[in-house]
C-alpha cells in the first residue's frame, strides 16, 4: 500500500488538523503542566479541543488555564454543582474524532483496564468508540510495577494506542532516574497527526492478510518452524484498518499482540493456513501474504 499521508512539517504545525475534534483528558500528575503546551499545539494546528480533567488534575493545573487556551468550558464533575454546566458523558464521547489522555497516570490506566467508570473521564472513555491514545507518566518504579505492565498489555489488546514515556530525570529533584517521564508534547502531537491523517481509501474493501510463522510437528516435543514474529503482517493489518478496510487477519503462533479492530483466525500448520486462506479468499478484494510458511512438513507426526 502506498503512503497517502501528508509529510510532517518538521515540528511546526500549521493548520494540519483543521476542523478535527480532539478530546484531551488530563489526569492528576505533575506532568499535567506539559498538557497545556500539547493543547496549544492542537489549537495552533486548527483543531477544536475539549478538555476533561480529573479532580486530582485540578490540583496541578487549573481548569481556567485550559479554558483560556481552548475558549471552551472544561469539564471535571460527573455531577456538577448547581448552575454549573456538564454534559452527559455520552454527549462528550460522541463529539471527538479521537481522544488523548496526557498524562495517563498508573491509577487511570488501572481504571481503564478494569473497566471502572467512577468519574467523568473514565466514564467517557468507557463510552468512546473513537481512536484512544494514552500517554503514560509516573514514577519509574510505578511504571515498572508488574501490575502497571499487565494493564499496559491489556489496554493494547483492547485497541488503545500509546506514546510511551521517556527515560530521564523525574520532575521532583532527587527522584530516581528512569522510564516514566511524559513524552515530549511534539512527539504526542506527531502521533495524533498520524492517526487523524489516515485516508479512508479502503472503506468497504475486504482485505485478507496472513502473518506469523507456521509450526510443523515431528513428534510431541520437536517441530519444524522459524523465528518470524508476525510484526510485518500485524502492521499491514493495522494500516489497512486505519484506512477503513474490513480486515481478516490469519496468523500463526506469535508472542506479539495482534492489532485490535480486525477479525482474526489463528492457525498453527501450513495446511491450516492454506485452508483458511482458500476459505476467505473469494470474499476479499486485496490479499497481502506476509506469513512465513514452512517450506516442508512431515508425512506423519510420531505420537510417542
Amino acid at each position: 500500500m502506498r503512503n497517502n499521508r501528508p509529510p510532517f512539517s518538521g515540528g511546526k504545525p500549521e493548520r494540519e488538523l483543521e476542523g478535527r475534534k480532539i478530546l484531551v483528558g488530563v489526569c492528576g500528575g505533575i506532568a499535567a503542566y506539559k498538557t497545556v503546551e500539547l493543547v496549544r499545539l492542537f489549537i495552533k494546528a486548527g483543531a477544536r479541543v475539549q478538555v476533561v480533567m480529573t479532580k486530582a488534575a485540578c490540583e496541578f493545573v487549573t481548569p481556567l488555564t485550559f479554558e483560556t487556551i481552548t475558549a471552551r468550558n472544561v469539564y471535571v464533575e460527573m455531577f456538577p454543582k448547581h448552575r454549573e454546566i456538564s454534559p452527559w458523558h455520552t454527549e462528550i464521547a460522541s463529539w471527538p474524532d479521537m481522544a488523548v489522555i496526557a498524562p495517563a497516570t498508573a491509577n487511570h490506566m488501572a481504571k481503564l483496564a478494569a473497566g471502572l467508570a467512577d468519574d467523568l473521564l473514565s466514564t467517557t472513555m468507557l463510552t468512546l468508540e473513537r481512536p484512544r491514545l494514552l500517554c503514560p507518566a509516573m514514577n519509574t518504579r510505578m511504571w515498572a510495577n508488574p501490575a502497571t505492565q499487565d494493564n499496559l498489555t491489556t489496554l493494547k489488546r483492547r485497541g488503545y494506542r500509546f506514546v510511551m514515556p521517556d527515560e530521564g530525570q523525574m520532575a521532583r529533584p532527587g527522584e530516581d532516574e528512569g522510564v516514566g517521564r511524559l513524552a515530549d508534547p511534539q512527539a504526542i502531537y506527531r502521533e495524533v497527526r498520524h492517526i487523524l491523517s489516515a485516508p479512508q481509501d479502503l472503506r468497504n474493501t475486504r482485505v485478507l492478510i496472513t502473518a506469523g510463522r507456521t509450526e510443523e510437528s515431528w513428534d510431541p516435543v520437536r517441530m519444524l518452524t522459524n523465528r518470524a514474529s508476525g510484526r510485518m503482517g500485524f502492521a499491514l493489518a493495522e494500516e489497512a484498518r486505519e484506512r477503513g478496510a474490513d480486515v481478516m487477519l490469519i496468523h500463526g503462533p506469535t508472542d506479539v499482540i495482534p492489532p485490535a479492530g480486525v477479525r482474526i483466525r489463528r492457525i498453527t500448520t501450513a495446511a491450516e493456513m492454506a485452508a483458511a486462506v482458500k476459505q476467505e479468499f473469494p470474499a476479499s478484494q486485496i490479499v497481502l501474504m506476509a506469513a512465513a510458511v514452512a517450506d516442508y512438513t512431515f508425512a506423519r507426526t510420531v505420537e510417542h
